[in-house]
C-alpha cells in the first residue's frame, strides 16, 4: 500500500511540475501548436488541389496517349491546349504534323491553332477528326445537340456554354475576332451578338453556325471551332497582326489564294498500341532538333 501511495504521490508531482512547466511557456507551446495546425492544413490543401487537378485533367480529355506543342514548359502546354488558359509562346510547322502522323506507331493525330476568339471565348481551328477522336470524362465522345461538324470554309461549330450565353442557334451570323481573349472581353457586357466591336475583328469574313456540341463540363463548352483552312483564309491580307489599310477582299477572291495551313499550336496523338508510347516519346525527341517541340504523355496524369 505504501508503495501505491508512494507511485501516486510522485505521478502527481511530475504531472504538477510538467502543467506549471507547460503554463510558464505557454506562448511558445501556443505559437507551436499553431505552426503544426498550419502545416497541416497546408499539405491538406496541397493534396486536395493535386487530386481535384487531376480529376479535372482526367475529365478534361481522354484516349489522348501524347500531347506534343512548342518547346517549353510542359504546365504551359498543357494549360493553353486542354484548359484553353495562358497563351501558346510559339507554333509548330505544318510539316510537324505530316511527320507525326507518319510515324508507325501512331493511329491519329489531330491539330489545333490557336489566336483568335469571340468575346470571352477561344476559337480553335483544327479538324473534323477532332469530333472523332477527343474524348472526355470516362472516353465519352463528343455529341452533337443539333447541326453537324463542319465540312465549309466559313463554317463553325460552338460548344454548348456559347450558345447557352449568347443565344446562338443553327444559322446564325458571327464575326470573330483577330486574338485571344482579353481581361477586358471577360468583363463588358454583350451588346451585339454577332460582333463583338473588337477593332481588329473578322467582320468581313462572317462565320455560319452549323453545329452546337453537348456539354461536356470542360473548355470545349466554352470554344468555337473552325477548320484550319478557315484560320488561314481569315488572315488573308493581313500583316503584322493587322490588315493592310484599304485592302478589301471577297470571299471568292479569298478561296483563290493558297490556304493551306502553314503553323499549329499543338497536336494531339492516339497510338495504335499504349505499350508504344515510350517508343514515340523517343523518335520525337530525337526529332526536336529539327523541329522543336515538347512532347507530354497525357496518360502520365490520369
Amino acid at each position: 500500500m505504501s508503495s501505491q501511495r508512494s507511485f501516486s504521490q510522485t505521478a502527481a508531482l511530475i504531472f504538477e511540475l510538467a502543467s506549471k512547466s507547460l503554463w510558464h511557456r505557454r506562448i511558445a507551446l501556443s505559437l507551436l501548436i499553431l505552426a503544426m495546425s498550419l502545416s497541416c492544413a497546408l499539405l491538406f490543401f496541397i493534396e486536395r488541389l493535386r487530386v481535384d487537378i487531376k480529376t479535372s485533367f482526367a475529365q478534361s480529355i481522354s484516349g489522348t496517349d501524347l500531347l506534343v506543342g512548342p518547346k517549353g514548359h510542359p504546365a504551359q502546354l498543357l494549360l493553353s491546349t486542354v484548359f484553353h488558359l495562358g497563351e501558346p509562346r510559339e507554333a509548330l510547322t505544318f510539316e510537324s504534323l505530316k511527320w507525326l502522323s507518319a510515324l508507325d506507331s501512331v493511329a491519329w493525330a489531330v491539330p489545333i491553332s490557336l489566336g483568335d476568339s469571340h468575346g470571352p471565348y477561344r476559337v480553335i481551328g483544327t479538324e473534323r477528326q477532332f469530333f472523332e477522336h477527343i474524348r472526355t470524362g470516362e472516353a465519352e465522345p463528343l455529341v452533337f445537340t443539333q447541326g453537324r461538324a463542319f465540312t465549309g470554309l466559313w463554317e463553325v461549330v460552338i460548344g454548348a456554354s456559347v450558345a447557352r450565353q449568347l443565344g446562338y442557334k443553327l444559322d446564325a451570323s458571327i464575326v470573330l475576332e483577330h486574338g485571344l481573349p482579353s481581361d477586358e472581353s471577360q468583363t463588358k457586357p454583350l451588346i451585339a451578338p454577332k460582333s463583338f466591336g473588337v477593332s481588329a475583328s473578322h467582320e468581313d469574313k462572317p462565320f455560319r453556325v452549323v453545329g452546337l456540341l453537348a456539354p461536356t463540363g470542360t473548355a470545349i463548352d466554352r470554344s468555337l471551332f473552325v477548320s484550319l483552312e478557315s484560320i488561314e483564309a481569315l488572315h488573308v491580307g493581313w500583316q503584322a497582326g493587322a490588315p493592310i489599310p484599304g485592302l478589301k477582299l471577297s470571299e471568292a477572291m479569298v478561296r483563290k489564294f493558297d490556304l493551306s495551313p502553314k503553323q499549329i499550336s499543338a497536336v494531339y496523338i492516339g497510338l495504335k498500341q499504349r505499350n508504344l508510347l515510350f517508343r514515340t516519346q523517343r523518335q520525337i525527341h530525337d526529332r526536336r532538333r529539327a523541329w522543336a517541340c515538347a512532347c507530354r504523355s497525357l496518360a502520365a496524369y490520369r
